[in-house]
């Protein structure tokens, strides 16, 4: 812009239009002294100024910036340059916003990527079943559970007695080479330890995980201590990546979604309550059944004891997945079985199970 020539050209429109530097002012609300410098080639216009001109002067707004009233055909031409002006302008912010918004897209999806990869990477195999089990002259274990989790470490596990012996103590230990470690001492025949990853007050967690040392129980009764070497077998750990969707049952009463979260009546009537688990047991015929509901994991076993050998159901609720698993006394396992109750079970240990346990004592 020339603004020399502009301001020639607002003043001949002004004299034209037979208005004064006051006048002119007045119309555009600016002072005098404005009107002058514009005419005088001081100060350059601002575009609302060659707005209110051009109305004004009755002029095109490019007749204001060009200092003279431009030919049709020039005209054409300055609207046409402005017109690409305009276009390469909206061209250049549209290009910008894309990749403003690619940009943006990639943090997103690499955010989202990131947290789920996380997620991934500390949920997988990051819960662990292990049935524990051991056996000595006098004694035997009873409901040995240990679980593995990145927030928790549970144990439970009891000690029975083939003979009826009066247990003075128990003493849990861990040895691993020449150094042994005492994890809890308690007066009953009952060990329940909740302890906490990363804390390991009373269980190292990769030892566990790596089968490094070795656990077992010291039984002290009638001044005398007898030792069982404790067998702890991994039954289950979360390293699928794909479940597969078992098929539901024929009859949806069967299933066990209402109690998921719920502990049953009959559990809270009839069984002995200490730290969120519950303990019942039973004489039936020619064998021995006991029976356990954790209830923070909504975990429900059997353990059915025969002269020579025993049977065991490991009843997760939430998932209705049942762990059976049948040994001799020597603890050499004769029957594994997996059951679900989303599924059409017709074996006979999964009928045993749910007439004679979740039916009684679940619903």
């Amino acid at each position: 812009m020339d603004i020399k020539k502009v301001g020639e050209f607002i003043r001949s429109l002004r004299i034209k239009n037979k208005f004064t530097q006051e006048d002119l002012a007045d119309r555009m609300h600016i002072s005098r002294q404005t009107i002058s410098d514009i005419e005088n080639g001081k100060i350059e216009p601002s575009f609302d100024k060659v707005k209110d001109f051009a109305e004004i002067f009755k002029v095109s707004i490019m007749d204001i910036y060009a200092g003279d009233i431009l030919k049709s055909e020039e005209t054409d031409k300055v609207n046409k340059t402005i017109k690409f002006m305009n276009e390469s302008f909206t061209k250049s912010i549209k290009l910008k916003y894309k990749k403003i918004i690619l940009l943006l897209t990639i943090i997103v999806v690499l955010s989202v990527t990131s947290i789920l990869c996380y997620y991934f990477f500390n949920t997988y195999n990051s819960v662990k079943f292990y049935e524990v089990s051991g056996k000595s002259a006098n004694f035997f274990t009873n409901n040995g559970l240990l679980i593995l989790s990145k927030e928790n470490i549970y144990f439970s596990l009891n000690i029975n007695s083939k003979d009826n012996k009066k247990i003075t103590s128990l003493s849990l230990k861990y040895k691993n080479n020449n150094e042994e470690e005492l994890i809890q001492k308690v007066t009953d025949n009952y060990f329940y330890i909740l302890d906490y990853y990363n804390y390991n007050a009373y269980f190292d967690y990769d030892s566990i995980v790596h089968g490094k040392g070795s656990y077992y129980v010291e039984i002290e009764y009638d001044n005398t201590i007898e030792q069982i070497d404790l067998n702890i077998l991994k039954e289950y750990e979360n390293k699928k990546i794909i479940f597969k969707k078992r098929k539901k049952m024929v009859e949806e009463s069967s299933s066990f979604e209402n109690i998921e979260y719920d502990i049953p009546p009959k559990i809270k009537d009839n069984f002995d309550y200490e730290n969120n688990v519950y303990n019942y047991k039973e004489y039936v015929g020619d064998y021995t059944v006991y029976l356990t509901y954790l209830s923070d994991i909504t975990m429900f076993t059997v353990y059915e004891e025969f002269e020579n050998y025993t049977k065991n159901w490991n009843y997760n609720i939430s998932s209705g997945d049942i762990d059976y698993v049948e040994k001799d006394n020597n603890l050499n396992i004769l029957n594994n079985k997996t059951f679900s109750f989303k599924a059409e079970e017709k074996d006979q240990d999964f009928i045993h199970f749910k007439i004679d346990y979740v039916d009684k004592y679940l619903k």
